[in-house]
C-alpha cells in the first residue's frame, strides 16, 4: 500500500509532462474529448456515478464492489460542452508519519525546483527480482542536477507483506546523465 502512495505522488509529478491523454478507471479507458453519453454508459457498467453539486458537470466514480470508499472518495470525471475535460484516478494511499514525512521531503524539493524554473523531468524505471523472491522496483525522476528515486521492495508469493518497504532518496546526477 505504501508503494502505491509513493507511486501516486511520483506519477502525479510526472503527469505534468505526460503525453498520454487517457486514464483507466476501474478497467474503463477514458480519454480527453470522449462524448459524455458514451463515457457515462461505459463507466456505469462497473461503477456507481454520483453527480457533484454545483454548476460544473462533474461526477464521482466508485466501483460497485467498493463498500468502503465514500461516494466521492477517489475517482472523478468532469465534462465541458458534453466532452471529457478532466479525469482523475486515485492510485493508492498510505497513512502515518513516515509516508507523510517522505512525501513532504519530496514536495519541498520539487517545489523548490518548480520555483527555480527547472521543471523539465526525465523519468526512468527498473524492475527485477532477487534470488530470495523479492521484487525490486526503482522509479526515478531527474530534474536539473538532482535525481529523486523511489525504491520499493516487495516479497513475491505468500511471504508477509509486512516485509515490504519503500525508500526515497535524493542525489546529484552526473552531468553526463542530465537531461539536455
Amino acid at each position: 500500500m505504501l508503494m502505491k502512495a509513493y507511486a501516486l505522488v511520483l506519477f502525479f509529478t510526472c503527469s505534468l509532462n505526460a503525453q498520454n491523454d487517457s486514464i483507466f478507471i476501474n478497467g474503463t479507458q477514458v480519454r480527453i474529448g470522449m462524448r459524455k453519453p458514451d463515457v457515462l454508459a461505459l463507466l456505469a457498467e462497473r461503477n456507481d456515478l454520483v453527480k457533484t453539486s454545483g454548476n460544473s458537470d462533474a461526477w464521482c466514480v466508485k466501483s460497485k464492489d467498493d463498500h468502503i470508499t465514500p461516494p466521492c472518495g477517489g475517482d472523478f470525471i468532469q465534462f465541458v460542452q458534453d466532452k471529457v475535460a478532466v479525469v482523475s484516478r486515485k492510485m493508492g494511499a498510505a497513512h502515518g508519519d513516515e509516508p507523510a514525512a517522505m512525501i513532504a521531503a519530496l514536495f519541498s524539493s520539487l517545489d523548490a525546483l518548480a520555483k527555480s524554473g527547472r521543471t523539465d523531468l526525465a523519468i526512468s524505471t527498473q524492475e527485477f527480482e532477487t534470488d530470495d523472491h523479492v521484487r525490486i522496483r526503482v522509479l526515478s525522476l531527474i530534474a536539473g542536477s538532482k535525481e529523486y528515486t523511489f525504491s520499493t521492495q516487495q516479497p513475491i508469493g505468500s511471504q508477509s507483506a509486512a516485509t515490504s518497504s519503500v525508500e526515497l532518496s535524493e542525489s546529484f546526477v552526473p552531468s553526463a546523465d542530465r537531461k539536455k
